[in-house]
């Protein structure tokens, strides 16, 4: 963890109102634009910034919390699919409740279900989603043109581009699947949008009832397709024991042509000769069912014991402001503002193709189940199965029963 400070604070010979707000490294440009605007805005409060990466949030988030170190605002994940999530936080009391804002009136229906201390939007509004995001395909543009290969549009292409990748001497798609808590989950969330909510888009509350499952739905065959690509070579050699950063690093330098993932890794791609082209992954051969999973992203949540809880929801109020959400999507390649007004126009390719699928994409299904021990099944238990030690089938019922034993609780 970096932290970065500029002078101030309560106190202090400058006498300003002093804020402390701690945010992901990932998406760091975005809030330092904005910080940098709150206090043009109110130029008697100074900022205090501190960063975290946005992995080490599932781990030291809680435990920042229980020992009352953390900060005035902090980020949170939206629902309650891992332990740095709205919902799971609000169970033990650290999230204050910000339901009388002027902003939550103007929520999306979507966006305010898992903005909220109780699924399904019930309870308290405990964050202000700043942007949503999508899963798919990452590809840089040199890399590609250097191995003359064209991003594959259907799933029977995409075994010959592993293929043909590894001819040209680069790797297909980058994966770091040694302890990065995301690294289970990249390759599925950006098949499942196709394989299980076109035919089902209220599947996951089909799951809460006991109508659907998911051994024998669209999930197997996202996971079977992910395990034929780690066999058929798509994946670097060594990607169980390769970091995630490692595997953005490949990306990065043109080593691997792609990776799957999430919109918000685009910010973190630097290389000057070349850009990132988002893509849909085609999980189907059949291009009237390709689909997306878009959702909410990080949330901006207020420290329920801080001192300092009227100036936070101030700073809040100020991202949740159509203008300041724009412009925070705007900064942030890969996103796509929570308040865009109805006539919003795409800004950037990302923004091209994801803007075409909200009406019909699927949810971050994590967001949506009841604890965040069934997204832990499938981070584990696909970083097995990857590799053989584990079947589709196995992953998929101890996915299950966490899930059961949730909605039993």
């Amino acid at each position: 963890m970096t932290a970065c400070s500029t002078g101030g604070g309560e106190g202090s010979a400058d006498g300003k109102r002093e804020l402390s707000v701690m945010w992901s490294q990932d998406t760091r440009p975005g809030m330092e634009a904005a910080v940098e605007r709150f206090e043009a805005a109110n130029p008697d409060v100074h900022v205090k910034l501190s960063w975290m990466s946005a992995t080490d949030f599932f781990s030291e988030l809680r435990t920042l919390l229980a020992a009352g170190n953390q900060s005035d605002v902090f980020m949170a994940w939206p629902g309650n699919g891992n332990a740095a999530s709205a919902q799971v936080l609000s169970e033990s009391g650290y999230l204050a409740d910000l339901s009388d804002q002027p902003w939550v009136k103007d929520l999306p229906k979507s966006i305010l279900d898992v903005s909220t201390s109780e699924p399904g939007g019930k309870g308290e509004v405990v964050e202000f989603i700043t942007s949503a995001s999508a899963f798919g395909g990452l590809y840089n543009s040199k890399a590609l043109d250097d191995a003359g290969l064209e991003i594959p549009t259907k799933w029977s292409e995409v075994i010959p581009f592993c293929k043909a990748a590894r001819d040209a001497g680069k790797v297909a798609y980058a994966l770091g699947a040694a302890t990065d808590p995301m690294a289970g989950v990249l390759a599925p969330y950006s098949m499942v949008g196709t394989a299980v909510y076109v035919d089902d888009p209220d599947f996951d509350l089909g799951l809460a009832s006991g109508e659907t499952r998911f051994v024998g739905s669209g999930w197997e065959e996202a996971l079977d397709k992910n395990v034929q690509m780690a066999e058929a070579g798509c994946y670097n050699d060594g990607f169980s024991g390769t970091q995630h950063p490692e595997a953005a690093a490949m990306l990065n330098s043109g080593e691997a042509i792609g990776m799957l993932g999430i919109g918000l890794f685009i910010p973190g791609f630097t290389s000057a000769d070349a850009e990132v082209i988002f893509a849909p992954f085609p999980a189907t051969d059949d291009p009237d069912r390709i689909n997306l999973l878009v959702g909410a992203q990080q949330g901006l949540a207020v420290n329920a014991k801080s001192d300092n809880v009227e100036l936070a929801k101030e700073f809040v109020a100020f991202m949740a402001t159509p203008e300041e959400n724009v412009a925070w999507a705007e900064a942030l390649p890969g996103t796509i503002p929570t308040l865009r007004p109805a006539d919003y126009e795409p800004v950037n390719q990302f923004q091209e193709v994801v803007l075409d699928f909200v009406d019909t994409a699927g949810p971050f299904p994590d967001q949506n189940w009841p604890n965040p021990e069934v997204q832990q099944k499938l981070i584990v238990g696909m970083q097995d199965a990857l590799i053989g030690r584990k079947t589709v089938k196995s992953v998929l019922e101890d996915m299950q029963i966490e899930f059961d034993a949730g909605v039993k609780k």
